[in-house]
């Protein structure tokens, strides 16, 4: 190992090191995966994204040269992918998503994560295990709680919220989002619909943002002006552009998510009863589904909108 020295090491950890969105990816493939409900071997969901992308599986002999070191070697892009998985299981894991399906040890990574190397007339291997998050288990399933009809984007928030990036949302509506999952995941209902009455207020002034160079009226609106009177200026100029039945919608959904935020901040409202009715798990799941739609649709018609707007 005197050949390995530390710059090569670094080199090797950022190369095998996952991006954001490939530990989306791999979430989402390994809960597609796992929506059967049976045990699955980690080793075998490993290489859920390797075997998506083609990527060649490593054969006896194969290595990566340190004097001519190439960050994309299909090497590393293989245990990049891998450790990808690994982060995927072990954030679903920490979200009470997963259980054991057996008894057993944890599952060893050391071989999988195994870089093969040589230079100068040297060769050797270097664990890269180091740092990856252990496992608890080799055999893991979903927990039974996780109802497949809504399975698997509202139990997830990046999942939930990789369809609304138009949306351009800032932290506060993202973090809104991600709190509203979590009490559903809790039983905390009430907060739940209030957090994404939250959300939607400000996915309205999102979808206001292409006229903010319109006047300065429009800008002052944006940024220091209510919901009701956004959305009350921004109707009459959505309806020149998308159908009235699509606009009646939204209303609709943004009125009863209005509905929901309100009853958690005020003693009692006139239609308590139609809002009380999504404070169980069911209906609240079904008004998570919904509320998903309803913001694709909404990020979909500001797209539209700055196309022809612009």
């Amino acid at each position: 190992m005197t050949a390995m020295d530390e710059d090569a090491r670094a080199r090797i950890y950022a190369a095998i090191g996952p991006s954001r969105n490939e530990v989306i990816a791999a979430k989402r493939r390994v809960l597609e995966v796992m929506s059967d409900r049976r045990p699955h071997h980690v080793g075998n969901l490993m290489n859920l994204l390797v075997d998506d992308e083609g990527v060649p599986t490593p054969q006896h002999g194969d290595r990566i040269d340190l004097d001519a070191f190439d960050d994309s070697h299909p090497i590393l892009r293989y245990v990049r992918l891998q450790t990808a998985v690994v982060e995927a299981i072990s954030e679903l894991d920490a979200l009470g998503f997963l259980v054991p399906a057996y008894s057993g040890e944890h599952a060893n990574l050391g071989q999988l994560l195994n870089i093969p190397w040589h230079r100068q007339g040297t060769s050797s291997g270097i664990d890269m295990s180091e740092g990856v998050p252990i496992l608890r288990h080799q055999h893991i399933r979903l927990v039974h709680s996780l109802n497949p009809s809504y399975f698997p984007r509202i139990y997830d928030h990046d999942l939930y919220l990789e369809a609304l990036k138009d949306l351009e949302f800032d932290d506060r509506p993202r973090r809104c989002l991600y709190e509203a999952l979590r009490a559903y995941r809790q039983g905390l209902y009430i907060s739940c619909g209030s957090l994404l009455g939250a959300a939607s207020e400000s996915a309205w002034f999102s979808v206001g943002e292409a006229f903010r160079e319109e006047s300065k009226t429009w800008a002052d609106l944006l940024d220091r002006g209510t919901f009701t009177d956004l959305q009350k200026k921004l109707l009459p100029k959505l309806r020149q552009w998308a159908p009235d039945s699509l606009i009646d919608e939204l209303v609709s959904f943004s009125s009863l998510l209005r509905r929901m935020r309100n009853y958690g901040v005020h003693p009692k409202g006139a239609d308590d009863a139609a809002v009380e009715r999504y404070f169980n798990d069911e209906t609240c799941g079904v008004l998570l589904v919904e509320n998903h739609d309803y913001l694709v649709r909404l990020a979909k018609l500001k797209v539209d909108l700055k196309e022809k707007v612009s």
